[in-house]
């Protein structure tokens, strides 16, 4: 499967928009079929498979489980410090749609090289008052 980027940011600011804490101080995780159900612009195995890769990244915790090779069921607890970061890099919508751009005219895309095509634009944005 080819990992959606847009997918990617989308979980994310599902995640960072749904999390709780409760009374008690607990994290309430996120069930993937509620973010399933947040997302219905996007086919369920996309969702999933962005969830597997957004953990391998290093970007969300997340509980999965497979048996037989089919989902079962799965939460995400929280965005890492790292998840955050990326996020907050892609997350206003001017900057997403020309980060898109950017990297479709260089043909190559990765979730590192996104956070530092944002950063540049970010930076280059900036200006000394």
């Amino acid at each position: 499967m080819k990992l959606n980027y847009d997918c990617a940011r989308s979980v994310l600011l599902t995640v960072e928009k749904s999390k709780t804490i409760d009374e008690e101080l607990n994290l309430n995780p996120l069930t993937v079929e509620t973010i399933f159900e947040q997302l219905p612009k996007y086919e369920d195995n996309d969702i999933l498979y962005t969830i597997e890769k957004l953990k391998e990244a290093g970007y969300i915790n997340a509980a999965l489980q497979f048996a037989a090779g089919h989902f079962i069921d799965g939460t995400v607890s929280c965005i890492t410090y790292s998840g955050h970061e990326y996020l907050d890099n892609i997350r206003e919508l001017g900057v997403w749609r020309k980060v898109k751009a950017m990297l479709k005219n260089a043909g190559a895309t990765t979730l590192p090289l996104i956070s530092q095509a944002a950063q540049m634009l970010i930076g280059s944005q900036l200006t000394v008052n």
